[in-house]
């Protein structure tokens, strides 16, 4: 599924374009992609677990370039695990940052 603008008489352009797994859940999410060009400016990616409940997301520019990423634990037993589908533990880290995580104690 895509999205297309087009502002005044400029050309068109593709704002965003989603796929998704076979279990109908968001995979990629692709933002901006200029006329012309193949590439969208930023990717990104999720990835889900068994039960549908979503354990990561990393954030791309075209050139493969992290620019943020999150990885969610529910039942690991780094924090008390929450086997409801409560977030236990929450690990998360931008460019030129340490990670920074929570903890459900």
């Amino acid at each position: 599924m895509f999205s297309i603008m087009q502002l005044n008489a400029d050309d068109t352009f593709s704002i965003s374009k989603n796929d998704y797994d076979e279990l109908s859940q968001l995979s990629n999410k692709y933002v901006h992609k200029n006329t012309g060009s193949s590439q969208y400016l930023y990717n990104t990616s999720y990835t889900y677990n068994i039960r549908g409940w979503m354990t990561s997301m990393e954030n791309e520019d075209k050139d493969n370039s992290t620019l943020f990423n999150m990885e969610l634990m529910y039942n690991d037993n780094i924090a008390k695990p929450q086997h409801n589908g409560n977030i236990s533990v929450m690990e998360w880290r931008s460019p030129g940052s340490t990670i920074h995580t929570y903890l459900h104690i």
